[in-house]
């Protein structure tokens, strides 16, 4: 299939990122509202649900609606990646009044979405797009062809209803898909891939902007990995560059994120003197016992975002605590957390595991797993 002139070239092998930049732009490039149904194409049956006038904002834009990507299985990761970039591509051409898969599960129900998904059909595109006023609908699937991944669009027009545009690409489904490294939490993967990542082996449609994307992908893949100069080098680098860039908000809250944190930090300096004296005291006067203070001290660390402090107090605590799951599945993810924030990782990954393999049951009712399992790598 092919995209029209006016959207962008023929779909070709593309690898990696070049598929997710270009299928974004594709799936945006949309036509004019028809002023009315094409010759032919008659109403909507009287068995479908009343329909709502297309709605047309006071700006005058049309109401655009992107739909769940349908995914094989296996895919599902990658189809959620792909539609908040097609979403994000949408946004960014500034014509239409965008809606998507949040929206509609605001207006539809959790239920009702999930039989939306896959909706690639002029009957299912009349239906939803009549329900909700929205007179263009983006929708498609990510499937596999062999080795590669095979996107494939349709922009439908609701009011007809008929198809307007088709579009399709395929690109490499191997571990040099940034996106797929994204998806996969591989972050120190998909910076070796930044550093060697060459502009000239990609091609994107004109209304996408690849060196942003590309700058947005580190900074992002800086922040998941607590390398914190990288990620303000990065993030400079981005908004010097695209103030008024697609991801720019995105770009912002991950330095306000970093900067917010060194402030509570210090903020909580003095309350961390005082809260540590006073267990002294209390030891000292016994009141407490030292596992009992041992055990506060690390929190009171903890709390003060003090985790390099608090990590080997953890370790020490819940060697001692091996005969009791409950309380040592507390101590576990309390160092875990410290050892991510710390950038440590496999480290992190290995307190889990070890923890998963003695005690497998508490393990998941403590709400471990997905902690082990959103780690980046």
């Amino acid at each position: 299939m092919r995209v029209l002139a006016r959207c962008g070239r023929s779909a070709r092998s593309l690898s990696g990122i070049a598929l997710l930049v270009r299928l974004a732009g594709s799936a945006a490039c949309a036509p004019t509202v028809p002023a009315s149904p094409p010759v032919g194409v008659g109403a909507a049956s009287t068995s479908t649900p009343p329909r709502v006038a297309p709605t047309t904002p006071a700006d005058g834009r049309p109401t655009l609606l992107i739909m769940p990507l349908k995914s094989e299985l296996g895919l599902e990761t990658a189809a959620r990646s792909l539609d908040e970039l097609i979403l994000t591509a949408a946004h960014g051409i500034g014509r239409y009044r965008v809606l998507g898969p949040a929206d509609l599960n605001a207006l539809l129900g959790v239920e009702a979405l999930k039989d939306a998904v896959g909706c690639d059909d002029v009957s299912c595109a009349a239906e939803i797009g009549g329900a909700l006023g929205a007179p263009l609908l983006v929708a498609g699937q990510l499937g596999k062809l062999g080795d590669q991944l095979l996107l494939s669009l349709r922009l439908m027009d609701t009011v007809g209803p008929a198809v307007l545009r088709r579009a399709s690409a395929r690109g490499g489904g191997d571990a040099d898909s940034l996106g797929r490294r994204m998806s996969n939490n591989q972050y120190t993967e998909m910076l070796a891939d930044l550093d060697r990542y060459e502009r000239t082996t990609v091609a994107v449609p004109d209304n996408v902007n690849l060196a942003e994307l590309l700058v947005f992908y580190r900074v992002t893949a800086c922040f998941m990995l607590r390398r914190l100069q990288c990620m303000r080098t990065a993030a400079q680098d981005y908004l010097a560059r695209f103030p008024a860039g697609l991801y720019a908000s995105a770009v912002q809250s991950y330095v306000d994120q970093i900067e917010d944190a060194a402030l509570q930090r210090d903020a909580k300096n003095d309350e961390l003197g005082r809260r540590l004296k006073e267990i002294r005291a209390q030891l000292q006067q016994g009141a407490l016992d030292p596992a009992q203070a041992q055990e506060m001290t690390a929190y009171a660390y903890f709390g003060a975002q003090h985790y390099e402090e608090a990590a080997p107090l953890f370790a020490a605590l819940i060697e001692s605590y091996q005969n009791k799951p409950d309380k040592m599945m507390e101590l576990v993810q309390s160092l875990a957390i410290g050892l991510e924030q710390l950038g440590r990782f496999d480290q992190a990954r290995g307190v889990l595991e070890k923890a998963e393999q003695r005690y497998p049951r508490e393990f998941r009712l403590h709400g471990l797993a997905p902690q082990l399992r959103r780690l980046p790598k």
